[in-house]
């Protein structure tokens, strides 16, 4: 029987060899900062940062609240009570005031809505009309705060792709900003 040959020593797989980070850009060895907006979620923004840093552009992304502007709402300061709301309400159609509402909740509660506005100057134009028959009368913007997600990007000018990044992610805006 013939004598079978020892198994060689399996050779040692290769070490890794590091691979230097790309260099961080400041703004003052010519870097370009920007700001891209668009995405619906988080787990977009992250996609997009990912894409960023495999072609060697620093990148962060999250999430961060914004306050988003509504309109403007006209109104009649709340009274002391229900009923002296009720009295001020009955005055006003009896005057020939539309589109007027009881306020029954919140920090107006026992005022009157004068009505809602897209732009400050239509309030003002009804404030306006309102204070000429004798009411009291004032405004304030409506707006509600909400989540946003973002990207914020800084590159050595011309290192970020805009036809490339338009042609990976067709719905999002890649605009400068400020780098800081």
């Amino acid at each position: 029987m013939p004598a079978t040959a020892p198994d060689p020593m399996p050779m040692p797989e290769p070490e890794p060899v590091p691979v230097a980070p790309p260099p961080v850009a400041s703004a003052s060895d010519g870097a370009e900062c920007f700001g891209i907006s668009g995405m619906s979620d988080q787990s977009d923004a992250a996609s997009v940062a990912a894409w960023l840093e495999k072609r060697g552009v620093s990148a962060i992304s999250g999430v961060r609240e914004e306050t988003e502007y509504l309109n403007y709402q006209v109104y009649s300061p709340p009274k002391g009570s229900r009923a002296a709301a009720k009295v001020l309400f009955n005055q006003m159609k009896a005057a020939g005031i539309t589109d007027i509402a009881l306020i029954h909740r919140g920090d107006l509660e026992n005022g009157i809505s004068l009505g809602v506005y897209s732009s400050k100057a239509n309030a003002e134009r009804r404030m306006t009309k309102l204070r000429g028959m004798g009411y009291q009368v004032k405004s304030r913007q409506r707006s509600r705060t909400r989540e946003v997600p973002f990207v914020e990007a800084t590159a050595l000018a011309g290192l970020i792709d805009q036809d490339a990044f338009s042609r990976s992610f067709p719905s999002y805006s890649v605009v400068r900003i400020s780098c800081i």
